[in-house]
Parts: C-alpha cells; structure tokens; sequence
C-alpha cells in the first residue's frame, strides 16, 4: 500500500518538521516544493523536466512546478508514497495537482491540515525581527486568505483531514497518526 499525502499549513505551523518526522516514521520522503526547486536539485532532473517539457504543450504558468514535482514523483524512492509541502499555495495550484496525480495513476492523496491558533502563529512569527508585528499580522491574514480555498477543495473532495497544530510537536505527531489511521509498532 502505498500512502500520499499533501500537508497544508500557514507559515510557522510545523509543517516541515511534521513532514519530516512522519517521513522518517513510515520510510516514504518529504518532497518540500522549496526545497524541489533549488538549483541543486533542478540540475539533477534538468533531462528529465525537459523531455517532460517537449511533450507538454499546456499554457499554465504552473507547468514548470508540475513537470518537476512529475518527475520527482517518478523518482524510486516515491515509489511507495510521498508527502508533499509547499503546495499547493492557491485554488489553481490544487485543481491542477489533481489532474496531474490522477494522469499518473494516483489515488486521491490525504490532505492534512494543521489547523492553528491565530494568536500562537502570530507569536512564532513575531519571532522574527525583520517584520514588524502589523506587517506580521497582514502577511499571516493574507496566507490564510490564500489558503482557506484550498483547505475547502479538498474538505469537498472528502480527502481533508484536520490536526491541532498547535500542540507539542510529538502530540501532533500522534494526532496525525491517529487521523490518517497509521499504526506504528515499536
């Protein structure tokens, strides 16, 4: 069985370290998008996204992200499923990785959503001095603008599954768990 999954959070919510965590538990790797489109990485696949480029003709400005997230997808080691961050980011993004996974033969990923206290991730990211808190506050208010629709497409497409973000990283961790219905034996 091979397992899926798209974590989707506002910045500071842990995503990445959920993702990196749950990927060490259960063997499958934690493709970041950030990390994908690094130039180490674009030079690793750089024959493979351009004959995946020849063939694919589509308009959308999102065929470059989609042709390399294609051929990471093919790599052996996703063989056996994969989790996904940093995408989608907008309403597009999701319809368009949609049809991209089911041209694969996928099956319909999990969503998870780390679901966070407006107040604690504005704490975590007031953190960080080069932001003032009002700018803080307006660039955590327009994530959440951007990211609502896509938490709804997938909560309509009965694939979402909600966690508490804002708890002690191993109790999230065992949310997860329990949410996706993976049992880990110690």
């Amino acid at each position: 069985m091979t397992t899926q999954l798209i974590f989707l959070g506002l910045e500071k919510s842990g995503v990445h370290l959920q993702a990196n965590i749950l990927a060490k538990q259960i063997g499958i790797p934690h493709i970041s998008m950030l990390q994908l489109f690094s130039r180490s990485m674009r030079d690793r696949f750089s024959t493979e996204l351009q004959s995946i480029q020849q063939f694919d003709r589509l308009s959308s400005p999102n065929i470059e992200v989609l042709a390399m997230l294609e051929v990471r997808l093919r790599q052996p080691d996703a063989r056996q499923g994969w989790i996904l961050t940093d995408f989608p980011t907008n309403l597009a993004q999701a319809h368009s990785l949609h049809l991209l996974l089911e041209y694969m033969g996928y099956p319909q990923p999990q969503a998870v959503y780390f679901n966070f206290s407006p107040q604690i991730l504005l704490e975590r990211s007031s953190l960080e001095l080069i932001y003032s808190p009002d700018s803080v506050e307006q660039r955590l208010e327009r994530n959440q603008r951007q990211m609502w629709p896509i938490v709804e497409y997938y909560q309509e497409l009965g694939c979402l599954k909600t966690v508490e973000g804002d708890l002690a990283a191993q109790i999230v961790n065992e949310k997860i768990l329990e949410a996706l219905q993976i049992a880990m034996f110690v």
